[in-house]
């Protein structure tokens, strides 16, 4: 059994527009139908220790195979639904059950009927407004295209394509993204999301520092996107220019697919602490700072 943390960020949010107050989020991603502990009886009792106000899946909680059965993801999903708000995005291995039922079968309809019938709401290229202790919250599930996941000819991704989708960001809400690979994290800013969450990578495989990590699913070396806090400051232009900050939140995820190893990079469950306020910050920002590119 591979060892699991629970990792917490603390994002202060300065939001004039917004009233003051805070939620807690446990996010959870790239499981892969593994366990973290017996039944992932471990992996459940942190998230019942974090007390958190609701739960957002990133993807990757199935595998996209022939074999590997549904079981292990839903029973999770359906015990944390009986107590919890779940949001479920779309991974590239749901994606991809989705796509090719004539090759895997109905086990991506079987798992998307069984976790509805619980409550769950699943964001495919969808979003969900609601409201978590007085905030506004924006739930917006982007489903990338299956391009986006090759290992050559990569897919280009901006904010319009975005856009295509899910529309333009309501700037007078809080804006949370789901989407699954933090490879276009320009395109997630530039949309206006002010927080994005992102697995896909499983921390590299082998951790080198907080953000970097030795390989990534596409077989790239090195990546600098692979785990951690990034702190953008962004830019929107359509009819008046607005500034604003957007963070994104890389999780090493909760399994392993393909490549089963770790090294200095253990499972983790995602904790997220947002506190909005109508006054002045303090600098507490602890990841990688950048400026998102144009649109």
């Amino acid at each position: 059994m591979k060892k699991m943390k629970t990792v917490t960020y603390k994002l202060n949010l300065i939001r004039p527009d917004l009233a003051s107050g805070s939620l807690r989020l446990a996010f959870l991603t790239d499981l892969h139908n593994s366990e973290n502990g017996p039944d992932n009886e471990d992996l459940l009792n942190a998230i019942r220790e974090a007390g958190v106000d609701l739960i957002l899946c990133g993807g990757d909680m199935l595998v996209g195979d022939v074999e590997t059965p549904i079981t292990i993801a839903k029973d999770l999903v359906l015990k944390l639904a009986a107590d919890y708000p779940i949001y479920h995005a779309l991974g590239n291995h749901e994606h991809r059950l989705k796509l090719y039922p004539h090759q895997y079968g109905p086990k991506y309809e079987e798992y998307k009927e069984s976790l509805e019938q619980a409550g769950v709401i699943f964001l495919d290229n969808e979003q969900e407004l609601i409201t978590v202790r007085g905030i506004p919250l924006m739930i917006s599930g982007y489903s990338l295209p299956k391009q986006a996941y090759t290992r050559v000819s990569r897919a280009s991704l901006d904010a319009s394509r975005i856009n295509q989708e899910l529309g333009a960001a309501d700037r007078k809400v809080l804006n949370i993204l789901l989407a699954h690979t933090p490879e276009y994290m320009p395109a997630y800013t530039n949309w206006g999301a002010d927080l994005t969450l992102c697995g896909h990578f499983h921390g590299g495989i082998i951790r080198l520092g907080e953000h970097t990590g030795l390989i990534t699913p596409n077989v790239k070396l090195f990546n600098g996107k692979c785990h951690g806090q990034y702190d953008f400051h962004s830019r929107i232009t359509s009819g008046i220019t607005e500034e604003y900050d957007s963070h994104i939140i890389v999780s090493a995820g909760l399994g392993e697919h393909t490549l089963p190893l770790r090294f200095h990079n253990p499972r983790e469950l995602v904790i997220v602490e947002i506190e909005i306020s109508k006054g002045e910050k303090e600098n507490k920002i602890h990841g990688h700072s950048g400026k998102a590119s144009g649109v």
